[in-house]
């Protein structure tokens, strides 16, 4: 029989590798939670989670519009294709078709990358009609979370919240961001906000949950991120 491959090393020589330090290494403090406990009998706890279960679902039934509906298939189906080349049909309020290499789908959006222009181009879901993966390098979270480094693959495990919240990639990856703050990683760059009838140019100097404000010159213009069938990124 052949012996178990090693995986764990204190200095990893492979990916699938886990990364463990040194005895005398300092540890990162994390929180100990207690298991749950409860006192009910067995049939009486599994009836009370079934009504818990119950009283959610209707929750949100109710508290869950179409659109979060929509945007969430959105989000669960397109963030699987990463690095695929798509055609994108969306209204502007004519209907256009765009091409580019989906680079990440947030939570209400998705950012392609542009083969001709060389910069970015994000779209709202809510303006897109329909969504054709041209090439389909079909990539799966698992596998990406895998081959990343060791060290970072025990950063996360070891301290999971510190790690994550500095990475808009991994809080992309695990929670999905929103278009404002996704807006925010190209703060102070060359942005285009397309409107219906009209484009607004210039520096993104600042965003916030509603709107943006593009500085060109003298010129500063604020335009409401709901009213922009899409943004431009240089």
């Amino acid at each position: 029989m052949k012996k178990n491959k090693r995986r764990f090393s204190c200095s990893p020589e492979e990916k699938n590798q886990i990364f463990i330090p040194d005895c005398d290494a300092k540890r990162i403090p994390s929180p100990k939670l207690p298991s749950p406990t409860t006192c009910l009998p067995d049939e009486e706890l599994e009836e009370l989670e079934r009504s818990i279960d119950k009283a959610n679902e209707i929750l949100l039934s109710l508290g869950t519009p179409e659109e979060e509906d929509r945007n969430q298939a959105f989000f669960d189906s397109l963030r699987r294709f990463k690095a695929a080349k798509v055609t994108i049909d969306i209204t502007c309020p004519e209907p256009i078709k765009v091409e580019g290499c989906l680079e990440a789908a947030g939570r209400d959006f998705l950012l392609l990358s542009c083969s001709t222009s060389g910069g970015f181009r994000i779209i709202p879901f809510e303006h897109i009609n329909k969504i054709k993966i041209k090439s389909k390098r079909h990539v799966k979270n698992e596998r990406e979370l895998l081959d990343i480094d060791p060290r970072l693959r025990r950063k996360l495990v070891l301290n999971f919240g510190a790690t994550v919240s500095r990475s808009p990639f991994l809080i992309n990856e695990f929670f999905g961001l929103t278009l404002p703050i996704m807006l925010l990683l190209f703060r102070k760059k060359v942005i285009t906000a397309i409107l219906p009838d009209d484009q607004v140019e210039g520096v993104l100097a600042r965003v916030d949950n509603e709107t943006v404000c593009i500085v060109n010159g003298e010129k500063r213009t604020v335009v409401p991120i709901l009213n922009a069938c899409g943004f431009l990124i240089e």
